[in-house]
C-alpha cells in the first residue's frame, strides 16, 4: 500500500527530507517522505456543468465528439446496435486533431501547482458516446526507474513507471488523517484498498461510468480524481540551472550517491558511515565544500526579490515542461466495454500547447498574486514552493491566466 501510494501521489521532496539533506543526514534515499496534494471534491452539478462548458467552448455538439467510423444509430455499420465513444475533451470526430484543453477540472490541469520535477495532471475522463458500460485506461510507453534503495545501499531491483495513471478518493478511516486511497474498493472499508504489483506494473485503471447525463456526457464518479503522476528526469531538472546543480551535488553526496561531472549517477556508497567507514571516506571533507558552493550560489540568485522570483519562475516552468516531455512520450489507451460486451479501443496523445512557455509564465505570475513564494524559498534556502489547491481554484474563477490551456490532447487512433 505504501509503495503504491508513493508511486502514484503527486509529490515534491518533503520538508523533512530537505532539512535532513542540508543537515548532512546520510542513509536516506531521494524520493521518500513524499507529500500528496489534497483537492477539494467537486460536486456532481459542478462536474456536469463544467463538462457542458468545455463542449460548448469547443463549439461541439455531442454527436460531433463521436469518433468517425464508429457505429451510430441509423448507420449501415450499426446493424441495430448503438456503439460509440470518445473523450469529451479530445474532439475525437477527427482523429489526429489536436485540441487545446482548458486548465480546469473539466479539462487537463496541474493537480497541484508546485516547483519541482515531480508533477501530477488531473484529467477529465468524461465520455461522449453511446452504449458505454466502462472504459479501461492504460498508459503505454512509460519509462521506468528503479525503486528506492534500502538501508543496505544496494540498488533496488523493482521498477516503477515514470508516468502512472490512477483513480483516487480522499478519505479518512477515522483514526488517521485524511489521505488519498486507490479508488478500487468501498471507501468505507479502507483496509481493503490495496494494490498488487501486477496492477502497478500494468499501469491501468478501469472506470465504470454512471448513467449518461442530460448533457449527453458520461461523467466520472463524483469525489474520484483521475490523475497522471509524472516523474521527470531528476538530473535533467537540476542540470537546467547552476544553483540547482550545486544543490543536487550536495543532496546526493549526503545520501551516499556518487555523480560524474554531468550529474549522472556512477556509484553508491555502501551501507552507512558507521557500518562501512571505508566506503564513506573523505565525505566529511567533501560535504562542507559542496555546502559552501550551494550557499554561495543560492545567495547570489536570491539577492533581490526580483531575482528570486525570476529563478522560481524558471524552475516552475522547467519542472512542468520536463514532466510533460515524459507524458508526450506515452500513449493513453482507452478501451471501451459496451453494454452488449463488445469493445472498442482509442488512442490519445497529451502534449504541451505551442505557447506553453508564455502560458506558464503568466500562470506563475497569477500564482504569485495568491502567494508570494520568495519568503518560503529564502527562509528554507531551497527552491521548492507549493500553492494551495483551493486558493488556486477560487482565484481561477476570475483570473483567466489560471485557466489558459497548458496542454493539448489528440485522438491518434489509426
Amino acid at each position: 500500500m505504501n509503495e503504491y501510494k508513493t508511486l502514484m501521489e503527486p509529490v515534491r521532496p518533503s520538508d523533512d527530507l530537505n532539512a535532513r539533506t542540508l543537515d548532512r543526514i546520510r542513509g536516506l534515499r531521494a524520493g521518500e517522505n513524499e507529500q500528496a496534494y489534497r483537492p477539494k471534491p467537486l460536486s456532481r452539478l459542478t462536474r456536469a456543468g463544467a463538462a457542458v462548458a468545455i463542449v460548448a467552448g469547443l463549439a461541439l455538439a455531442t454527436p460531433a465528439l463521436i469518433p468517425s467510423g464508429i457505429s451510430t444509430p441509423g448507420s449501415e455499420q450499426a446493424a441495430g446496435a448503438s456503439h460509440a465513444f470518445g473523450l469529451a475533451i479530445a474532439n475525437a470526430a477527427e482523429p489526429g486533431n489536436s485540441v487545446a484543453v482548458q486548465s480546469t477540472g473539466s479539462g487537463i490541469m496541474p493537480a497541484r501547482d508546485t516547483i519541482g520535477w515531480h508533477q501530477a495532471l488531473e484529467l477529465n475522463l468524461s465520455l461522449a458516446g453511446r452504449g458505454v458500460s466502462s472504459v479501461e485506461f492504460r498508459v503505454l510507453g512509460s519509462g521506468t526507474n528503479p525503486t528506492n534503495t534500502g538501508a543496505s545501499g544496494e540498488p533496488g531491483t523493482a521498477q516503477w513507471n515514470t508516468v502512472s495513471i490512477g483513480s483516487w478518493i480522499w478519505a479518512s478511516n477515522g483514526t488517521d488523517a485524511p489521505a488519498f486511497y486507490p479508488a478500487r474498493s468501498d471507501p468505507n472499508d479502507l483496509g481493503s484498498l490495496t494494490s498488487t504489483p501486477e496492477e502497478v506494473a500494468n499501469n491501468v485503471v478501469t472506470i465504470s461510468y454512471d448513467s449518461q447525463g442530460a448533457d449527453g456526457i458520461y461523467h466520472t464518479t463524483d469525489g474520484v480524481y483521475n490523475l497522471l503522476s509524472v516523474a521527470a528526469d531528476e538530473a535533467e531538472f537540476y542540470r537546467s540551472d547552476e544553483t540547482l546543480r550545486s544543490l543536487f551535488r550536495l543532496t546526493k553526496a549526503s545520501i551516499g550517491d556518487v555523480l560524474d561531472e554531468d550529474l549522472n549517477l556512477v556509484g553508491t556508497r555502501a551501507g552507512n558511515p558507521k557500518e562501512n567507514p571505508e566506503s564513506w571516506a573523505n565525505v566529511d571533507e567533501e560535504l562542507p565544500e559542496l555546502r559552501d558552493a550551494y550557499e554561495t550560489a543560492f545567495d547570489e540568485v536570491t539577492s533581490t526579490r526580483e531575482s528570486t522570483l525570476a529563478w522560481a519562475k524558471k524552475n516552475y516552468v522547467s519542472g512542468i515542461a520536463l514532466a510533460a516531455k515524459q507524458v508526450a512520450a506515452t500513449t493513453l489507451e482507452a478501451t471501451a466495454i459496451y453494454e452488449d460486451g463488445s469493445t472498442e479501443t482509442r488512442l490519445y496523445r497529451i502534449q504541451l500547447a505551442d505557447n506553453y512557455e508564455q502560458v506558464l509564465s503568466s500562470r506563475f505570475d497569477a500564482l504569485c498574486a495568491i502567494k508570494d513564494p520568495t519568503d518560503e524559498i529564502v527562509k528554507d534556502r531551497l527552491p521548492w514552493a507549493t500553492w494551495d489547491k483551493e486558493a488556486v481554484e477560487k482565484a481561477s474563477e476570475t483570473d483567466a491566466r489560471l485557466t489558459a490551456p497548458i496542454y493539448t490532447i489528440a485522438d491518434i487512433t489509426e
